[in-house]
């Protein structure tokens, strides 16, 4: 007669609880905050618009060195 195996059981759920907590604390990360994006007008001349998956951003063309 086979014993249960209630450690194989355990690691299962807690991989399937560790991937709900994951796949959960993910999708709010990409929601829209409500932010109104800048129109390129309204950017400082001393940047560049660079499009990335979160939006856009304005990278300064001459960057300084922080320390």
């Amino acid at each position: 007669m086979k014993k249960p195996h209630f450690a194989d059981l355990k690691v299962c759920i807690l991989t399937t609880i560790s991937l709900l907590i994951v796949t959960a604390c993910h999708g709010s990360f990409y929601q829209n905050t409500g932010e109104i994006k800048p129109k390129l007008s309204a950017l400082p001349a001393e940047c560049r618009l660079v499009k990335h998956e979160l939006g856009e951003s304005c990278v300064p063309i001459h960057p300084k060195w922080v320390h």
